[in-house]
């Protein structure tokens, strides 16, 4: 591909104004560390955490180009937007339209420090030396953003360009874009608000005088987004699972305390409201996948690296695979806070080992039956036996068989499914809790069972009956 960009002469500007609000934490990392936390989040001169323009640009290009089917026609014109991509001759290396800039904070932003570990899926604890904590950008945080598209007469894509701003800005306006570190835990999730899209046009004088001076904005503001139905969406092979739960007892995700008032350990918070967070749910779910890939006979930890992510624990290798599994961060409701005082008893005598009376302060529920605890989880480019093996990781969660959470051992983080959506591409599935028992499923039940069965055959090589048995 051979790019001219002559003539060159800018015939106006695309300008987009608006604010970037965060529902779960942000992570953009400075690459440093200090005396408290592993991973420092990064600052302006001012020591207000930022967003770097590179990284939200970033952001918006991947999500472009996993979205749109770029193979057409206007393949050129689509590196005209973006850029060049790297590696290219000297005739194929032009700007990208799309300017940038950094988005910093309106008003103040809060900062808290969260607690991660890594667990030995073979034991089920915490892998030694593998405790960290990192900075996190607390959520209802907004942060200003400002970008430019330049349109010049060369490209004569006037009109794809306002299409691509306005597809961009429908999808951060229905929050579909995640920013920073951990997207795939949950983290980053953020939507657009007042939002506007001016275009100026520079064939006529005053227009060009009133970008430079940044006045008599409003005669130029675009009343609607315009339409982008010339963008071909890829087809949608993502498997989507929506589902409610109620708390069969208690559930801890341990956040410690410094205070000696509080409790040695509490369930998480964030912005004041207990959170199931995206990890926990996450590992459960990894460790559970294992399980039934190894029960089956294969090989869980290699069979689901492409699933669920793997990094080389060789460092100088440097191989990595992204997780295509996404679980959200979500706030858990109409639960309370309640202290349990707890001893720890020695085996030997019987009695209490002295000095070791500890309390923890996790979610209780107030009465049963109460919608608690949201789940969702995105598998993108979802193959069938992929499918297959969610249903069962959502079986296991509906029927209390697969706690998360900590303290596990005594009955804590088991759920009770209330009721749950899937999409699976074009198919949708609605299931429902009756209070008799009963479990309801409105759509293609036998679409599922044909599913779970292509997971089966994918490990084992067995057919699967309906009746849950293997041929």
């Amino acid at each position: 591909m051979k790019a001219s960009l002559e003539p060159a002469s800018v015939t106006g500007k695309l300008v987009l104004t608006g604010r970037l609000v965060f529902g779960t934490p942000l992570i953009i990392g400075s690459g440093e560390q200090d005396d408290d936390v592993d991973l420092v989040v990064l600052r302006d001169e001012s020591g207000q955490p930022f967003i770097p323009a590179t990284s939200f640009a970033g952001a918006l290009r991947h999500f472009f180009f996993r979205t749109v089917d770029v193979t057409g026609a206007d393949n050129e014109k689509f590196s005209y937007f973006w850029g060049a991509q790297p590696g290219g001759s000297k005739d194929e290396i032009y700007q990208s339209a799309l300017m940038v800039s950094d988005l910093h904070p309106i008003g103040q932003v809060s900062v808290a420090i969260r607690d991660g570990v890594k667990i030995d899926l073979s034991t089920h604890t915490a892998a030694e030396g593998a405790k960290f904590d990192y900075e996190v950008v607390e959520p209802t945080s907004a942060f200003a953003l400002r970008a430019e598209i330049t349109l010049r007469e060369a490209y004569d894509t006037g009109d794809l360009f306002k299409m691509i701003a306005a597809f961009l800005i429908e999808s951060l306006a229905q929050g579909k874009i995640a920013l920073g570190a951990m997207t795939t835990k949950g983290f980053g999730r953020c939507r657009l608000d007042d939002y506007a899209l001016y275009h100026y046009d520079f064939r006529l004088k005053e227009a060009v005088i009133d970008w430079l001076g940044g006045t008599n904005k409003e005669a130029y503001r675009m009343p609607e987004l315009p339409e982008h139905d010339r963008l071909v969406k890829k087809k949608d092979r993502d498997f989507v699972l929506q589902a409610d739960f109620s708390l069969r007892s208690s559930l801890i995700v341990r956040s410690y305390s410094v205070r000696p008032s509080q409790a040695d350990a509490i369930h998480l918070s964030s912005a004041g409201k207990p959170i199931l967070p995206g990890s926990s749910l996450k590992g459960a779910l990894r460790s559970r996948a294992e399980t039934i890939v190894n029960t089956l006979g294969g090989q869980g930890k290699e069979k689901l690296r492409p699933l669920f992510g793997w990094v080389s624990e060789d460092k100088a290798s440097q191989e990595a695979c992204k997780s295509r599994v996404i679980v959200e961060e979500t706030p858990v409701q109409n639960a309370v806070w309640a202290k349990q005082q707890r001893i720890k008893v020695d085996r030997f005598t019987g009695g209490t080992i002295r000095n070791a009376l500890f309390d923890s302060e996790p979610l209780w529920t107030p009465e049963p039956g109460l919608e608690q605890v949201r789940v969702k989880v995105t598998v993108r480019d979802c193959a069938p036996w992929e499918a297959g093996l969610m249903l069962l990781l959502l079986k296991d969660l509906w029927t209390s068989d697969l706690p998360i959470g900590g303290e596990k051992s005594i009955g804590r983080g088991t759920l009770m499914g209330r009721q749950a959506e899937i999409i699976y591409g074009s198919e949708k599935y609605i299931l429902t809790q009756e209070p008799t028992g009963t479990l309801q499923i409105h759509g293609d039940q036998a679409r599922l069972e044909q599913l779970v069965s292509q997971f089966v055959q994918e490990i084992s090589g067995r057919e699967h009956t309906e009746d849950g048995g293997s041929l």
